[in-house]
């Protein structure tokens, strides 16, 4: 392994929001410093210092280990050091609390709610496809599709009228991508977190004086240990699932999509061989890994690939390169519906594992198997636009034209 630190021209190209707006995640510069500086500081001023981690068996053992490792102090590189945390849910907790919330979540998505959502989804995706095929001509995916899917699904599953679905994609984009120009171009497109807070108490509101069987409710009346949780937990909790329920499964829709576009031997094949859905979305997850990164805090002083780490010192998990290192994965960079093994950390791993990844897999099986019984391909009809940001792989624009089936 070379020795020498990777410059801050280096690093900046991988922190150059601007940059991944029009290429997306920078996939080749994180590739070299995975093969050369596996774990290397960044202390270029753009977010404050941390310690990149690039390979899989890195990535995946810091994950896991909870003790070592904390979620509360720094979970994104936007946020300052030693700032206060504006939430507290699930991304933000450590043990025993972590846990202690979790199973509230868990414990609302029991089988039969499940198969419930499944049916659910399964309309919505074919209303959608019927409208996509009802329009003809070019679209955009993102906004006719993809994010629509999930969007319907989070606010069916908080109890969210209809006229408010505009106020949700509002919340989301706000959270995701407050880089991004256009989100933060006028208050129709943006929300402030106290906008954000406001507009989540009002959900808790309605709910404490018409409690029903969402998700909001079970939330607002869960408790730990024989007491309610707190307000600012409840508010968090109900943030966090909505922005995350909505933007990264539209974003692993829509970046889906475009690979099978620029790859149009693998829907012929995934057409040909529709048993390969489950592997197919499975590679979807790990080409696109929608959430690139997560921040974890050092508890104890320790030494990684000859690099001493100090207690408190932040390491920046990058689940995008882990996703293509050549030692776990044969070919990483191609997409190949039929990958198997595919141990992808997209979801992330360990008590922090993505809470939501059963739902978004039956999101995406629901709307691909609506795709694949309709749609002979994909034809893109202009360039792809992400979303100005260094922490998600998120599409902004997908100009394509869907070709039906005759």
């Amino acid at each position: 392994m070379e020795k020498r630190s990777p410059t801050a021209a280096e690093f900046d190209r991988i922190l150059d929001a601007a940059a991944w707006s029009e290429f997306g995640t920078p996939l080749a510069a994180l590739g070299e410093l995975r093969e050369r500086h596996p774990v290397c500081r960044y202390e270029g001023g753009i977010v404050d210092p941390f310690w990149m981690i690039t390979r899989h068996a890195d990535v995946e053992v810091i994950s896991r280990d909870a003790t070592q490792w904390l979620s509360g102090p720094r979970t994104t590189l936007q946020r300052k050091r030693g700032q206060p945390k504006q939430l507290n849910s699930l991304p933000q907790m450590d043990a025993p609390e972590h846990g202690q919330h979790r199973r509230i979540i868990q414990q609302w998505l029991v089988p039969g709610k499940v198969r419930q959502l499944e049916q659910r989804m399964q309309q919505i995706s074919r209303l959608l496809v019927d409208r996509l095929r009802d329009r003809g001509g070019e679209v955009d995916l993102v906004q006719e599709l993809a994010a629509p899917h999930p969007l319907r699904m989070i606010c069916e599953m908080f109890g969210i009228p209809d006229e408010e679905h505009a106020d949700v994609l509002r919340l989301s984009k706000s959270l995701f991508a407050p880089l991004d120009p256009d989100a933060g171009a006028g208050r129709e497109y943006t929300m402030t977190i106290d906008e954000i807070l406001s507009y989540c108490g009002s959900l808790v509101a309605r709910r404490r004086a018409n409690p029903s069987d969402d998700l909001v409710s079970a939330i607002v009346a869960s408790r730990i240990d024989g007491e309610p949780i707190g307000h600012r937990e409840i508010l968090s909790h109900l943030v966090v699932l909505i922005a995350a329920g909505h933007d990264t499964t539209a974003s692993a829709i829509s970046g889906g999509i475009l690979a099978m576009a620029e790859n149009p031997d693998q829907w012929v094949k995934l057409r040909n061989e529709p048993e390969l859905l489950s592997q197919a979305i499975d590679e979807i997850i790990r080409y696109v890994t929608p959430t690139t990164n997560f921040v974890r805090t050092a508890v104890e002083e320790c030494v990684l690939h000859d690099v001493r780490i100090a207690a408190g010192d932040d390491v920046c998990l990058q689940y995008a390169a882990a996703n293509r290192d050549p030692r776990v994965f044969t070919d990483p960079d191609s997409f190949l519906i039929d990958r198997s093994p595919n141990r992808h950390l997209a979801f992330g791993t360990g008590p922090h594992v993505c809470i939501g990844q059963i739902l978004a897999r039956i999101e995406m099986k629901t709307l691909f198997s609506e795709l694949l019984a309709r749609v002979d391909g994909f034809e893109l009809t202009g360039p792809p636009r992400w979303m100005r940001a260094f922490w998600i792989s998120a599409l902004k624009t997908l100009p394509a034209r869907c070709v039906f089936a005759s």
